[in-house]
C-alpha cells in the first residue's frame, strides 16, 4: 500500500524466496511443492500434461524455509488435442505437448527424497500423481484445506488471491509457476501465531484427510 493508502502495489515474484537462517542439524527437513496441470479435472480418467516440483528445506520446529532447491517441471503429450478451456486456462498448447513424455523418474526422485509433499489442492494433485508416476508412502499436505485462510480473514483459499493479499503476483496456471507462488506463500507469517504459514500444516498424516 502507498504511503496515503489510496493504492495497492503488487510485487511480481520473480525467485527471490524469504529464506530464514539455518538451524542445528537435527531440526533439518525436506519438503516438495507439487502442482499438475491436467487435460480436465477427473482424477480417474484426465491426463497430466504438466507435472512440476520444488524442494526446500526448513525448520520442522518453526515452519522457517531455510534452502531452496531447482525447479523441476516436466510436459507430457497426452495423445489428444487439448480442449480450449484447458489450452486458456494453462497456457499450454498441443504443439507444446507434441512428443513430450514426463519424467517419471526425476519425479519420483524427488519425492521419494521428501519429508512432506504439499500442493494447494492435495485431494486433486495427489491422485493424479499417485496416477501418473506411482504411488509413495510419503506424507502430504494441503495448503488450501489445512490452513484457515477464511478465518485469518481472507476471503478466499485461491491461491492466486493469497498472493494479491501478501503483495505479490505471479504467472498463474503454469505448474511450475503455482509451485513457486505457493512456496513464496508459506514463508509469510500467520497474523495470529506470528510463524510462517508453513508451520500450520501437520507434519504427520491426518485421519480426516481422505488423501493421507
Amino acid at each position: 500500500m502507498n504511503e496515503d493508502g489510496s493504492q495497492v502495489v503488487l510485487d511480481r515474484f520473480t525467485g527471490d524466496f524469504r529464506l530464514k537462517e539455518a538451524p542445528e542439524e537435527g531440526r533439518l527437513r525436506q519438503g516438495l511443492v507439487v502442482d499438475v496441470e491436467a487435460t480436465g479435472v477427473d482424477i480417474r480418467r484426465d491426463t497430466v500434461i504438466e507435472f512440476a516440483a520444488r524442494p526446500f528445506t526448513f525448520d520442522k520446529e518453526t515452519g522457517a524455509v531455510v534452502a531452496v532447491g531447482p525447479s523441476f517441471d516436466s510436459l507430457n503429450d497426452p495423445g489428444e488435442p487439448l480442449t480450449p478451456f484447458i489450452s486458456r486456462l494453462t497456457g499450454l498448447t498441443d504443439a507444446d505437448l507434441a512428443g513430450q513424455a514426463l519424467d517419471v523418474k526425476g519425479a519420483s526422485a524427488l519425492i521419494e527424497g521428501a519429508d512432506l509433499i504439499i500442493a494447494h489442492n492435495a485431494r486433486y494433485d495427489r491422485p493424479m500423481v499417485e496416477r501418473a508416476i506411482g504411488k509413495s508412502r510419503k506424507i502430504w499436505a494441503c495448503s488450501w484445506s489445512m490452513i484457515d485462510w477464511t478465518g485469518l480473514g481472507f476471503p478466499a483459499g485461491k491461491l492466486e488471491t493469497l498472493a494479491i493479499y501478501h503483495g505479490f503476483f505471479f504467472g498463474a496456471h503454469r505448474a511450475d509457476a503455482d509451485v513457486d507462488g505457493l512456496l513464496h506463500l508459506l514463508t509469510f507469517d500467520n497474523p495470529e501465531t506470528g510463524a510462517p504459514y508453513l508451520a500450520d500444516l501437520p507434519m504427520e498424516p491426518r485421519k480426516d484427510f481422505a488423501g493421507t
